[in-house]
């Protein structure tokens, strides 16, 4: 991937932040909360990097729990979101972070390795900044999960004029890779210099159960949602009615296969 690319894959997520708090952040707040919770040490009192912080969610789990967070975010757009609630945040890429090594006691990545242009590139400067003897938290989706919704929003968008953007296309195929199966992600970790590398498949119930839940996640993904915003008021609901009768009046819930990860760096 580019550089032109990942300028305009964060391009996409600055533009996609207030459609992201409206549909996605109820499931990745739910994913978050389920990573956080697997962190083999103990939070109450360490430093945390909510690495590709988002909108938050890691934040809130992990400030929760006691512990002292930062968080970092390739978009300052995300990073904006309810920031007088937030903790202190800079925007930096993931694989150049403005910290000194080993500066904390553990780094929370929810869903950013395979959501970023260069995920080893990534998990190396998490694995820096990690004090020895300090965790690193990874998670992603199972590559083989899917859910109706997906295709069913994507074709009715399409519909509309909608392509996916080839940033996306780009980063699915690079990140499938290292992330995409529990192996694939126990071998890049370890590969990272990662030590006791556990990796763990769960189903989560993410609470979404309704297709106008189900479209407003879909639409306001960083993929989708700047296409969306183009569309006048009037086209954009077309859309959104389109996409939710489709889906129907009872889908199925939205319940991800993910995979839960960490390693911690020697000491």
């Amino acid at each position: 991937m580019h550089h032109r690319d990942v300028s305009t894959s964060r391009d996409s997520y600055n533009a996609a932040a207030p459609a992201w708090q409206r549909g996605p952040a109820k499931l990745y707040d739910r994913l978050a909360e389920v990573l956080v919770d697997s962190c083999p040490g103990t939070l109450p009192g360490c430093r945390v990097l909510d690495l590709g912080a988002g909108t938050g969610a890691v934040s809130r789990a992990a400030g929760a729990l006691g512990a002292n967070v930062v968080a970092a975010d390739a978009a300052w757009g995300m990073l904006a979101a309810d920031r007088e609630r937030r903790p202190p945040a800079v925007v930096a890429d993931v694989a150049g972070l403005p910290f000194t090594g080993g500066v904390f006691d553990a780094v929370v990545g929810s869903f950013v390795f395979n959501h970023v242009a260069h995920p080893r590139e990534g998990l190396a400067e998490a694995v820096r900044v990690t004090r020895p003897g300090g965790w690193v938290l990874a998670s992603s989706f199972e590559a083989d999960w899917t859910h109706p919704a997906k295709d069913i929003v994507d074709d009715a968008a399409a519909r509309y004029g909608y392509a996916e953007p080839g940033w996306y296309a780009d980063l699915k195929a690079e990140t499938s890779v290292a992330f995409g199966t529990a192996g694939a992600i126990a071998v890049t970790l370890r590969a990272a210099g990662l030590v006791d590398v556990e990796v763990e498949e769960r189903t989560v119930d993410a609470s979404l159960r309704t297709a106008p839940e189900l479209v407003a996640w879909r639409l306001g993904m960083a993929h989708l949602a700047p296409f969306i915003a183009t569309l006048s008021p009037a086209t954009q609901a077309r859309l959104t009615r389109d996409a939710t009768s489709a889906i129907g009046p009872d889908p199925s819930p939205l319940c991800p296969v993910v995979l839960l990860a960490c390693g911690r760096r020697p000491r």
